[in-house]
C-alpha cells in the first residue's frame, strides 16, 4: 500500500512539473540600451522596449504663437515601424500643436517590438532610445 501512494505521489509531482514547463512564459534579461536612427531590425531571441524619442526640431516656434505671418508650415515626430509610419506629434505654425488619440497611447504606454521587426527614425526625430533584453527559455 506504501509503495501505491508513492507511485502515485510521484505521478502527480511529474505531471505538475511537466504542465509548468509546458506553460511556462519566457524570461526578459536586459541586453543593451541603444539609439536608433537609421532602420534596424531586432534581432533573433531578442526584444526591444521603446522609452522615449529624442526630436530633432521643436514642435512650435515662440515667435509663431498666434501671429499670422507664420504661414501653414507643419512640423511632425514621426517613427517608422515596419515601414509604417506612426506620428508621435505635429504642430502647425500658428502655435496650436496636437496629439491624436494614438499619439497619446504612444507616449504614456509601454511600446514592445518583437524580433524582427524594424525600427527608424522619421521625420523630425533625431533619435529613438530603446531597451534591448535578451529573451530567455524557461
Amino acid at each position: 500500500m506504501k509503495k501505491l501512494g508513492l507511485f502515485i505521489f510521484c505521478i502527480v509531482v511529474l505531471m505538475l512539473y511537466s504542465n509548468t514547463r509546458l506553460f511556462a512564459q519566457h524570461t526578459l534579461q536586459f541586453n543593451q540600451v541603444k539609439l536608433v536612427g537609421t532602420v534596424e531590425t531586432v534581432p533573433t531571441d531578442k526584444a526591444w522596449k521603446i522609452e522615449s524619442v529624442l526630436p530633432a526640431t521643436r514642435l512650435t516656434s515662440a515667435f509663431c504663437w498666434g501671429s499670422s505671418s507664420c504661414g501653414s508650415a507643419q512640423t511632425q515626430t514621426v517613427i517608422t515601424v515596419d515601414g509604417t509610419s506612426v506620428y508621435l506629434a505635429t504642430s502647425d505654425a500658428s502655435g496650436s500643436s496636437y496629439m491624436s488619440n494614438a499619439t497619446a497611447a504612444v507616449l504614456n504606454t509601454n511600446i514592445w517590438l518583437p524580433a524582427g521587426t524594424t525600427l527608424a527614425a522619421g521625420s523630425g526625430v533625431y533619435k529613438i532610445s530603446v531597451i534591448e533584453f535578451n529573451i530567455i527559455a524557461p
